[in-house]
């Protein structure tokens, strides 16, 4: 059994910080490396063609402006889609590492040796779930922060109070 945890003052905890850095940077840069990098490809392709296509749209139009012509939805598919996968993938990725380093580093704070595959693999299956879970109910806390005092302002009453019940329904499994 672990002793209780001792109280800190700030000085302690700068210094078990930079500990904890020190002690796990290694694994954590490898986690980074191998995980969350090649996850960033994808999207570093996907806005070069990006950037590449509309410049090709914007140098091939006769003319610029607003009544410049504007090309068809279906030209736009193809680089939606390539951006929504690399955003996907780098999404994907990127919880991944961010679980992976989180493990890491509460194991050296338990005094225990993990290498950086097995913390990749403590951090995938159920884990990986409730951080993807995590990261939705902040994302949409945030969303929240923005969108209702909008919605006050500029949408009508009705609608204001189906969404701000629609919130308090997603918020009962968290309250």
């Amino acid at each position: 059994m672990k002793p209780p945890v001792q109280g800190m003052n700030i000085g302690q905890l700068f210094e078990a910080a930079v500990r904890l850095i020190g002690a796990t940077l290694k694994r954590n840069l490898l986690i980074l490396l191998v995980v969350f990098l090649p996850g960033m490809l994808p999207l570093f392709a996907s806005v070069f063609y990006a950037m590449n296509t509309v410049g090709k749209w914007v140098s091939d139009s006769p003319s610029f402006g607003p009544d410049a012509p504007f090309p068809d939805f279906v030209q736009f598919l193809p680089m939606l889609l390539f951006f929504c996968v690399g955003l996907l993938v780098m999404g994907v990725t990127s919880v991944l590492a961010q679980s992976a380093m989180m493990v890491a580093n509460a194991s050296e704070m338990e005094g225990e040796e993990l290498t950086w595959t097995d913390a990749l693999k403590l951090a995938s299956g159920m884990r990986l779930v409730r951080m993807f879970g995590a990261y939705l109910l902040m994302g949409g806390a945030f969303a929240a922060l923005f969108l209702v005092p909008v919605s006050l302002f500029f949408i009508p009453q009705q609608v204001t109070i189906f969404a701000g019940v629609l919130l308090i329904i997603a918020a009962m499994p968290v309250i």
